[in-house]
C-alpha cells in the first residue's frame, strides 16, 4: 500500500505543478508504485493476495488522501492493472483457483471506483 500510495503522491505533484512531461515518466512511476509489493511477492515475504488487499485499501483510501482525487484513482488503477506482474498472473489464475474468486471480486469492485 505504501508503494502506491506514494506514487500517487508523486504523480499528484507532477500533475498539479504541470511536471508530467511524458506518458513514460507515468508509465516509470506506476512501475515504481507496484514494483514494492510485487518485489516482496516474488521474495516469498508477502502472499500475492497480501498485495491484493493493500490495493483494495489504497483505492478506498485515496479519495480521503487527495484533493482531486479522479485523476490519482486513474493512475492508481493503470498502476495496478498494466504495471503489476503479480496482478496480471493473479487474473491469468483467477477462474481456475477458487480461493481467488473472492479477493479478485473485491479488486475488481474497488478498481471501478
Amino acid at each position: 500500500m505504501q508503494g502506491i500510495v506514494a506514487g500517487c503522491a508523486v504523480f499528484e505533484v507532477w500533475q498539479h505543478n504541470n511536471l508530467l512531461r511524458s506518458a513514460d515518466s507515468a508509465a516509470c512511476l506506476a512501475q515504481f508504485s507496484v514494483d514494492i509489493g510485487d518485489r516482496r511477492v516474488f521474495a516469498g515475504v508477502h502472499y500475492p493476495t497480501d498485495n491484493v488487499a493493500s490495493w483494495i485499501l489504497a483505492m478506498n483510501l485515496i479519495p480521503h488522501i487527495f484533493k482531486e482525487p479522479e485523476p490519482i484513482l486513474k493512475f492508481a488503477k493503470f498502476a495496478i492493472t498494466e504495471r503489476s506482474h503479480v496482478y496480471k498472473e493473479l487474473q491469468k489464475r483467477a477462474t481456475a483457483t477458487v480461493a481467488l474468486t473472492k479477493p479478485i471480486a473485491a479488486l475488481d469492485a474497488a478498481l471501478s471506483i
